[in-house]
C-alpha cells in the first residue's frame, strides 16, 4: 500500500465517513492484495552451469504462483517426512509467497553448478 492510498483512508476517519475498524479492514485487505499481485510477479528460477564447458546449460523460470500451485500435490507422508527432517512445508510455503531470495540455494556437484532463488520476473 503506498502512501497516497494510506492518506485517502484517513481522511476518510477523519471524516467521519468509516470506522477505525472499518479502515483496519480496508488496509489489510488492500494489503492482501498486494501480496498476491507481488507474488505474480515472482519466479522460482533454477540455473545449470556446466563446469566442464564453463556455460549456462539449463535456465528455468517457475512462476511462484505455479510452484506453490505444485507444492499442494505433495502427498502427506512426504510432508511429514519433511518434517521429522525439520523442514515445514507450511512456512517453506509461506517464504516462496513472501520472500525475494536471489541465491536461496547453490550446489556443487563434479559437472554441474546450481543456483536457485526467488526473484522479480
Amino acid at each position: 500500500m503506498n502512501n497516497e492510498e494510506m492518506m485517502k483512508i484517513l481522511k476518510m476517519v477523519e471524516d467521519h465517513k468509516i470506522s477505525a475498524q472499518e479502515a483496519m479492514e480496508l488496509i489489510d485487505s488492500l494489503e492482501r492484495q498486494k501480496g498476491k499481485e507481488e507474488n505474480v510477479r515472482k519466479v522460482l528460477r533454477i540455473n545449470v552451469f556446466d563446469k566442464q564447458k564453463s556455460q549456462k546449460v539449463a535456465d528455468i523460470t517457475i512462476p511462484i504462483r505455479l510452484a506453490t500451485l505444485a507444492f499442494k500435490f505433495i502427498p502427506g507422508s512426504a510432508l511429514k517426512e519433511m518434517k521429522n527432517e525439520g523442514i515445514d512445508g507450511k512456512e517453506l510455503l509461506e517464504a516462496l509467497n513472501t520472500s525475494e531470495v536471489p541465491n536461496l540455494l547453490k550446489l556443487d556437484t563434479e559437472q554441474y553448478h546450481i543456483e536457485i532463488g526467488i526473484e522479480r520476473a
